[in-house]
């Protein structure tokens, strides 16, 4: 009798732990549909922000991300193309670009892109990104003059890229 008492007491007691374990993993993945809900549109911004601040490595992290969870999210590819340009990788750039095409033909920004590779053309995508980030920094160190010599410090990245002077 004693033995039948504990053997329901301890059937109980999992029960009641079963119950609450699995309200506890109900609400888990509940939250988790709630923070991943966005995840695509939240590492494309991420990433347009980080190349727009130069920050390559981490814009070109994004846009692999979006690539391998979101393989149909072309303008992202093309985004992770350019950052493969900018950090001169031509051949994983094209071979990106080319399967992108495959995908879409009438794509432009991979046709343009793939037209500069093939063309010898990729530094001047170089040039322009430098003088955007370039001016970037300058405007930013000019504002902190003007508003009272406040000290700002450049947290973005040395990223720039070398193009060779016979290119320029």
């Amino acid at each position: 009798m004693v033995m039948s008492i504990k053997f329901k007491d301890l059937y109980e007691k999992f029960i009641s732990s079963s119950n609450s374990f699995s309200k506890s993993l109900i609400s888990f993945v509940n939250d988790l549909k709630v923070k991943f809900k966005d995840l695509y549109h939240t590492n494309y911004n991420i990433g347009i922000y980080h190349l727009e601040k130069g920050n390559l490595w981490d814009a070109a992290f994004r846009f692999k991300t979006i690539k391998k969870f979101w393989p149909n999210e072309l303008d992202a590819q093309c985004k992770y193309a350019l950052c493969l340009i900018l950090k001169e990788m031509n051949e994983d750039a094209e071979l990106l670009l080319n399967d992108i095409l495959k995908k879409d033909p009438n794509l432009e920004e991979a046709k343009n892109l793939l037209e500069k590779i093939k063309n010898g053309k990729t530094h001047d995508i170089l040039r322009d990104y430098n003088e955007k980030i370039d001016k970037q920094r300058f405007n930013l160190k000019n504002i902190s003059k003007e508003v009272g010599n406040v000290e700002v410090e450049d947290k973005t990245k040395e990223e720039n890229v070398n193009i060779p002077e016979n290119e320029r």
